[in-house]
Formats: C-alpha cells, sequence, structure tokens
C-alpha cells in the first residue's frame, strides 16, 4: 500500500466538507486543513462512496456529460459530505526532536516502534500522525511550503535539494533533515535554518519568495528545481520544463476553481418534460446520444436517435394525450440545445444565457409551468415613476441551479477551458461526470430600457469607450489574457457595475450577506448577432431543499425596490478611497477595474461571475473629471424616452 495515495477510515464527521465547498475552495486538487493534518480531495475517480446523481439537461449537453454527481450526504447531517482524499503535502517535521521527512519514511518508522495494537487500530498513522520516537503526544506538522507551476502541477518543497544547494558535492546518499530556528535577531524565513544531519550541508529559507529563486540556483548541466509534474490529486505525474514558484499552502494563488453554473429553466424543468425522462426508452436513447457526441458522429446520428427515441417514449407512455412531435420537439431542446438552430459558428455561451434570459423575461415557451421555476412579473408602471430606465421587473419565488466543478488553475485564474496550457480537467477523459451540486434559491431580474441606455451611450459614446478602452487594454497586455474582449462594452460594464452595487445595497434590506447573493449579468455584444439583451438577475442559492425564505423576493416589490436602487446609487457616488479610486487607470485583477475598489463596488469572489473584474462606477454616476458622463449623473429620469 502507498501511504501517499490512500488515507482510510477517517472519522466522518471532522474529515467531511459542505457541498459548496466541494465545488468551489475545496475543490478536487485543492488542499484542506482538517484538525489532525491537511489532505488534498482527490479525483472523483477515486471517490469510494456512491454518488448523488444531479441533472441539468442543458448544462449536461455543453459540457458533454451524462450528470453531476455529489457525495452522499451523512447521516442526520444532509449538508455534510464525506469526501475521498489524498495526503498532501508529503512532508512533515517534529517540533520535538526537529526532524523533518515525508509521511512514507514517517509511515516506516512507526511500523517498526508501534506496538501491534497501535498498528491494529491505525496501520499507517492516518488518524493520529505524531513521531514514533518522541511518542503519540508530539503531533507531526505539516510542511507549509510548496511549489506550484503555470500548468497546474503541485509539488512538496525540495528540501532536500534546497539543504544541499550550497554544496559542492552531489545530494549525499542517505539525506537525515532537520528544521531549526536560529533565533539571531532575523525574522520570518531567513530565521528558518534546514540542515542534513548526514553530511553537514544547510541552508536557510532566505530568498524562497523570490520570483525566480529556482532559476537562479539551477545549473543547466544539472538542473533539480524544475517541475516534477505531479498532479497528487489524481496519483499522476507527466512531464513538465517550467520552473514552479514557492507559495504557502493556504495561498489563494495554490487554488483557483473553474464552475460553470446552470439556471435550471422552461422547458428543462416542465412536468412534460421530467414524464419523458422517467422512461426506459429516455435512458436508452440518451445513450445512444452520448456515444455519439463522444464519437463526434455529428448532428445527423443526434437527430436520427430523436426520432427513434421519441416514436419508442409514445409506444412507452401509451397515452393519448403525448404526441410524437411534441416528445420530439422536447428531445431536440434537450439533446441539440437550441432545437433546429444549429451553428458551428454560434457562441455556446451566448446562446446559454439568452435561453435563461428568454425564460426570465417570459418569452421561453411555458416560461411559469414549473415546480422548480415560479415567476412573477410586476407591472412595471409603479416602478417607472421614480427609475423611469426599467423596462421590467421580474420576481423569481424558486428557482434551482446546478454548479459543476470542470477544473482549475493555479498561480493565476483563467477563463475557462479554451486557455489549454493552464486549464487542468477535475476528471478523465473516460468519466462521464463532473462533480457538482444544486441547490433551490429566489432572485429579482432586472431588465432595463435598451432604447435609453442606447441614447445614453450615443450622447457620452466617445468618452466611455475611452474608458471601456483602458479596461480592454490593461486586460490584453496582463501575462493570462486568454479569452476575448467582445463582451467588454460599455453596457456590460454598466450592467455589471450596477450588480455589484445593488448587490451590496440588498444585502443590508433582505437579511442576507453579501456573500449569499450572487449575480447573472445578460448583455449581448452589441455587433448586431444574437439577441439583444440588457438585463441582470441577483439571487440566492444559500437555501435548503424546500428553498430559500423569501426576503430576497420580498424587495423586490414596487414599494422597496426603486427606494433600494436609489440608494444603492447615492453610495456609489462616494468612495472612502477618493479621489485615488475615482481617477484610477487600473486597479484589482490585472488592473481590469477602474473607480472600484474594495469600498465602494467589490464583492466576494463568490457573488461575481467575472473574479471581481471589468467594474467602473464611471459609468453609473460619472468621475471627478467626467461628471456627467454616468447613467444617474444628473438623476433616475434623465434618459426617459420623449
Amino acid at each position: 500500500m502507498n501511504t501517499s495515495y490512500e488515507v482510510k477510515n477517517l472519522d466522518k464527521i471532522t474529515h467531511s466538507i459542505r457541498a459548496n465547498q466541494l465545488i468551489y475552495q475545496f475543490g478536487v486538487g485543492a488542499m484542506i486543513n482538517f484538525p489532525d493534518q491537511v489532505l488534498m480531495c482527490a479525483a472523483p475517480e477515486y471517490w469510494e462512496t456512491d454518488v448523488t446523481q444531479i441533472h441539468d439537461k442543458r448544462l449536461e449537453n455543453r459540457l458533454g456529460v451524462e450528470y453531476f454527481g455529489l457525495p452522499i450526504s451523512l447521516e442526520g447531517d444532509e449538508g455534510m459530505h464525506r469526501m475521498s482524499y489524498v495526503r498532501f503535502p508529503q512532508w512533515y517535521y517534529c517540533p520535538k526532536c526537529k526532524r523533518l521527512k515525508p509521511m512514507d519514511e514517517w509511515v516506516k518508522e512507526y511500523r517498526i516502534k508501534a506496538s501491534d495494537a497501535e498498528k491494529e487500530k491505525d496501520p499507517y498513522m492516518v488518524k493520529n500522525p505524531h513521531c514514533p520516537s518522541c511518542g503519540k503526544y508530539s503531533k507531526l506538522v505539516v510542511s507549509r511550503l510548496v511549489t506550484i507551476c503555470e500548468h497546474g502541477h503541485i509539488n512538496d518543497f525540495p528540501w532536500i535539494a534546497w539543504a544541499h544547494k550550497r554544496s559542492k558535492d552531489k545530494i549525499c546518499y542517505h539525506p537525515q533533515l532537520k528544521i531549526y530556528t536560529m533565533g539571531t535577531g532575523r525574522y520570518g524565513f531567513d530565521n528558518i535554518l534546514i540542515k542534513c544531519e548526514n553530511c553537514g550541508a544547510s541552508s536557510t529559507l532566505s530568498g524562497i519568495m523570490d520570483k525566480e529563486v529556482f532559476e537562479k540556483l539551477d545549473s543547466k548541466d544539472d538542473p533539480q528545481f524544475l517541475c516534477p509534474g505531479n498532479h497528487p490529486w489524481k496519483h499522476a505525474k507527466e512531464g513538465c520544463d517550467c520552473y514552479p514558484r514557492v507559495a504557502l499552502r493556504g495561498a489563494s494563488s495554490v487554488y483557483f476553481p473553474i464552475v460553470k453554473t446552470s439556471l435550471v429553466i422552461p422547458p428543462f424543468t416542465t412536468d412534460f418534460n421530467e414524464l419523458i425522462q422517467t422512461t426506459d426508452a429516455y435512458d436508452r436513447g440518451f445513450r445512444v446520444y452520448c456515444k455519439a457526441k463522444e464519437k463526434n458522429r455529428g448532428e445527423d446520428r443526434i437527430r436520427e436517435a430523436i426520432e427513434d427515441t421519441a416514436e419508442a417514449i409514445v409506444q412507452e407512455l401509451h397515452d393519448e394525450k403525448i404526441n410524437e412531435d411534441d416528445v420530439k420537439n422536447q428531445l431536440k431542446r434537450n439533446w441539440l440545445d437550441i432545437g433546429d438552430n444549429i451553428d458551428e459558428d454560434t457562441d455556446e455561451d451566448q446562446l446559454f444565457r439568452e435561453e435563461e434570459y428568454d425564460a426570465l423575461d417570459g418569452e421561453a415557451a411555458n416560461a411559469n409551468e414549473s415546480n422548480f421555476f415560479k415567476r412573477e412579473e410586476q407591472e412595471i408602471g409603479p416602478y417607472q415613476e421614480t427609475i423611469p430606465s426599467l423596462k421590467q421587473v421580474v420576481l423569481i419565488h424558486k428557482m434551482r441551479e446546478v454548479q459543476a466543478l470542470i477544473g482549475f488553475s493555479r498561480i493565476n485564474p483563467i477563463s475557462g477551458p479554451d486557455d489549454e496550457e493552464h486549464f487542468v480537467c477535475v476528471k478523465e477523459p473516460g468519466t462521464n461526470w463532473y462533480p457538482g451540486y444544486q441547490v433551490l434559491g429566489e432572485g429579482i431580474f432586472i431588465r432595463f430600457d435598451e432604447e435609453q441606455i442606447e441614447s445614453w451611450i450615443s450622447q457620452y459614446g466617445e468618452k466611455l469607450s475611452a474608458r471601456a478602452d483602458i479596461i480592454k487594454n490593461n486586460y490584453e497586455n496582463s501575462f493570462y489574457a486568454t479569452s476575448s474582449t467582445e463582451h467588454i462594452t460599455i453596457k456590460f460594464l454598466f450592467l455589471h457595475s450596477f450588480a455589484h452595487a445593488l448587490i451590496r445595497q440588498l444585502s443590508f434590506e433582505c437579511g442576507y450577506s453579501i456573500a449569499s447573493l450572487r449575480e447573472r449579468i445578460y448583455c449581448d455584444k452589441g455587433d448586431g448577432t444574437g439577441k439583444v439583451m440588457t438585463g441582470l438577475f441577483i439571487y440566492t442559492a444559500n437555501g435548503d431543499s424546500e428553498g430559500t425564505l423569501g426576503g430576497l423576493v420580498r424587495q423586490g416589490y414596487r414599494e422597496t425596490l426603486p427606494d433600494i436602487i436609489k440608494k444603492a446609487i447615492e453610495k456609489a457616488r462616494y468612495c472612502t478611497n477618493d479621489p485615488v479610486c475615482s481617477l484610477s487607470q487600473g486597479q484589482g485583477l490585472y488592473s481590469t477595474n477602474l473607480a472600484a475598489c474594495h469600498s465602494c463596488l467589490l464583492l466576494p469572489e463568490t457573488s461575481c461571475e467575472h473574479f471581481n473584474a471589468f467594474l467602473d462606477r464611471g459609468v453609473l454616476i460619472g468621475t471627478m473629471e467626467e461628471p456627467d458622463i454616468g447613467f444617474f449623473s444628473k438623476g433616475f429620469d434623465t434618459y426617459s424616452n420623449k
């Protein structure tokens, strides 16, 4: 048994995590600090527990999987889920005897010195990692340092090579490391000494956080510090020709999850759709569909499967009210995403948003026909008396959101799997599911008057475009500019910045914390392709199996929402960091924000779908230099239609 990659029989209470943690900070490939040790969440293929299958046909079709999986919850606590882990980091030290070595060597020593009773109870020291020589009360301490590279690899810090870096000879035959605190008035890493007791080689940790520390140390003839290319979470190793960076184990740069989310909307939530999916014929047809997609057999084979499956479903149900054409149309929505309008050049993300937009604004078929999607459109007149630029307000009393963890990156966040060099997929190609979870929530959908937005842009277009161009250029000049800047339009900056201002104010009014609220921006690219969209959806998805308590929806009625919007805009006019914030030419992630900082617009990262980037108060309320260019600079009725 390799103790590096197998950790069993851990306490089910202390070593379990919540579903939302599985998708975000403690996902596959991330390290988790448990009370007794640090473990890494293993790949889905290693999960020993059965998973609860979660379905959302739109997201399944988009990602090419059959379902999303969540480990079964613990008995008596539906919020906690038991996972499979691997042991990483591997290096531990004993604070009493100062020895520093990999866990495999600690376990070998334990197997020699432990009593038979101890070995029977905990054969591989997974429940109580301790120093076998100093006793069970001398707990081993895991290394604080790891190395990460831009290709998503993560490795233990090269302790042996580092201790011998100043040695004229090569690394000794049997290195025995100890870690000391020098206590000579130094501080931080300069005060820590790593010494090999076998040969006497030693080195402090001074300079380990320098960006190119390994490049400077390495010899061209005998490189010792290249990235080993490890993926410990799936027990895999691959070649890598870059030098890694040293990072603290808990640093934010160690793990950036890539999560795809989907609102489960009509017609995918209708009773009719749920009925046909209960049939055996649907299951058989879906397997044919999955094989066709996997082998790239094309749309013709999928359409053939739809014809055969629809006929079989009608025969199986034996219901005169079930029409074969209706079944075919539903299968097209499920398996072809957009029915008959398939175009290889179409932006898949944009189509995904357009479907949700149609469901939220009521244009989709059967928009109100679902147990998991309940909408209530409001009469817009009373809202427009205060905020004339509003075109539509819809209260979503019940909605279902599915989130899937598809991959991650290290060192810097990336846009998604298109960045093949830095994207790490959490599953193997043959695995037909991603880790995911679902939750019921509520929300407020707001649509602005497109004509008023266009009128504002035409009036101040040159000055507004200059601000948008600054953000675009800053992003394009950044090291990780992997996605297109087509979506960074003036209208998008307005909708995104407005959503942040509104979320900050709503959290004061509805009782939810800011971290519990999320945004979803619906904005077209402005190039004439696709559906014109000018809306945003603020929602919460932190409820239980029955949903939430209605605190957010209650703020969407005409008696409260207009005043909340006014307060949000008024607060956005002032920032404690002004004039520095207002005059900024680039701040935040990759300098992709202008007048936006933690004091005025930024949100917790889980609330923003764009990593707190592409924000600017200037498009809302103007700037100190150009006070009139903001949409709300002169009040709330500046751009009313006349």
